[in-house]
């Protein structure tokens, strides 16, 4: 069959985010067709159940123990789809992810997408990490939610490199034009572009969001920044498990300040006479 798009999950005992992803990926406002994959490392809780559960998705497990960057060359290679995005399991999209993403690459309008706008998916989702702090919960549910969405965007690098297209091109380009590092699946791009570039060759957490959007970036003839949908992340691997961090956002920018005060003032040069 003709896929469009190849949506590439990876997953190790998901059973509890998985479904969140999956729903939200069957919710998707598009006509496009969609391969889904799920590459499974050897899951030992319910991850392979839910994701059988899903029609149209296709399953690819490992019975032996690997690591990320393994399964996602994986799903690189065994994508049906003309366009692909790496999931990872603990992530949701906006019913219009995809077609935003998708539609300008398959248009001929650009080579690869990068999504704009990310938010925090505890603050959207009925779901928390197995520790967490309670008032840390209460906050992002309560709190506007603006505050809990942001620009996934290194804001010098981008700039730097804004400057330099323009000085090459010898024109003026739009900011949103300009490729930056983004999260994984925060990148849809053509196919055969994801396999040009080499798929994932840095292992996963040594840098690998980072190299493989330069690589993406670098392939491609043009870049667009999308800022119609939304990826939510989750902020498991960070997430308050006590009060503390209320005093983190309080005290922090004192004990910064204090520490440079002191800093500065052990620069003194003792070899000059004090005299």
């Amino acid at each position: 069959m003709d896929y469009d798009v190849t949506l590439s999950i990876t997953t190790y005992n998901e059973e509890k985010y998985l479904p969140i992803l999956l729903d939200s990926i069957k919710r998707q406002k598009t006509n496009l067709k969609m391969d889904i994959l799920v590459i499974d490392d050897s899951s030992t809780d319910r991850t392979l159940e839910i994701a059988n559960s899903y029609e149209g998705v296709r399953i690819i497990h490992n019975d032996i123990k690997s690591d990320v960057q393994y399964m996602r060359n994986t799903g690189l290679k065994e994508a049906f789809g003309k366009v692909i995005i790496f999931f990872d399991a603990d992530v949701a999209i906006s019913d219009n992810f995809v077609e935003s993403m998708v539609r300008p690459i398959l248009d001929g309008k650009t080579d690869t997408t990068l999504c704009k706008t990310y938010a925090v998916l505890e603050a959207f989702y009925d779901v928390l990490p197995e520790k967490y702090s309670k008032s840390y919960v209460n906050f992002i549910r309560h709190c506007p939610r603006f505050m809990m969405k942001r620009f996934p965007v290194q804001f010098v690098p981008w700039i730097v490199r804004w400057f330099k297209m323009m000085k090459d091109r010898k024109r003026l380009i739009s900011i949103w034009r300009v490729p930056n590092r983004t999260h994984t699946t925060g990148i849809a791009t053509k196919t055969n572009i994801a396999r040009k570039s080499g798929g994932w060759k840095v292992r996963i957490g040594d840098g690998d969001d980072a190299q493989y959007s330069n690589d993406v970036c670098n392939e491609s003839s043009s870049v667009l920044w999308i800022g119609k949908c939304t990826l939510f992340i989750s902020r498991r691997r960070v997430f308050p498990t006590d009060s503390g961090w209320i005093t983190d956002i309080l005290f922090k920018p004192i004990k910064k300040w204090y520490k440079n005060k002191i800093k500065k003032k052990n620069d003194n040069n003792y070899d000059q006479s004090i005299r």
